[in-house]
């Protein structure tokens, strides 16, 4: 079964499980950034060690999000034979979509989690224009940090999302890294929720 382990040290736990599995049917991608060359390997590794069961592990500190873009189809559809084992230190590591696709064990000690500042039972369009209006912080981790959030908040509150409205939340990441403005991200998501509150 694919899944993702989180630790607070990856290449540890990389290096317990290179001892605990026989090299012969396992494959290591250890790497401080997993980028999309090294997504493109993997890939190519699982089609071509398909007739035989094997295990491919990948390890890293930060996973480019091109690169998980590039993994989606084969975690979601996995070659015969082959089990995929991500190590990450966090599951904002990893994007929604990836983490939906996986099953995920937390070996980390329990850290408490930020929740986001608006109960999303009580949704409202006022409630989005006041939250926008505040001061936030600029920066890829605080709007990460707040996309987390709010998607915790919405599994919380057991509002139903779709695979696409899953896929906003990537793109609201990936738009967080080329700068774009926090407000100016969380809008479409919040608006999205907002919709499918109504509908609940």
């Amino acid at each position: 079964m694919n899944k993702i382990i989180l630790t607070h040290d990856i290449f540890e736990e990389a290096q317990g499980l290179k001892e605990e599995f026989d090299s012969e049917f396992s494959r290591f991608y250890i790497k401080e950034e997993f980028k999309i060359d090294d997504a493109n390997e993997v890939i190519a590794e699982a089609y071509l060690s398909s007739y035989r069961e094997k295990t491919l592990v990948l390890a890293a500190n930060l996973y480019n999000l091109f690169a998980q873009n590039a993994l989606l189809k084969i975690l979601e559809e996995s070659p015969k034979n082959i089990t995929f084992i991500l190590i990450g230190k966090n599951k904002n590591s990893f994007l929604p979509t990836v983490r939906s696709r996986l099953i995920l064990e937390d070996k980390r000690e329990k850290e408490k989690k930020i929740p986001f500042s608006i109960n999303l039972l009580e949704l409202d369009l006022q409630k989005i224009y006041t939250f926008l209006n505040q001061d936030h912080e600029s920066g890829f981790e605080y709007a990460k940090q707040q996309i987390q959030a709010l998607l915790d908040g919405v599994f919380a509150s057991g509002i139903k999302l779709t695979q696409e409205d899953l896929k906003s939340f990537d793109e609201a990441i990936l738009a967080s890294l080329n700068y774009q403005r926090f407000q100016y991200v969380i809008l479409p998501l919040l608006l999205m929720i907002l919709e499918r509150k109504n509908k609940k």
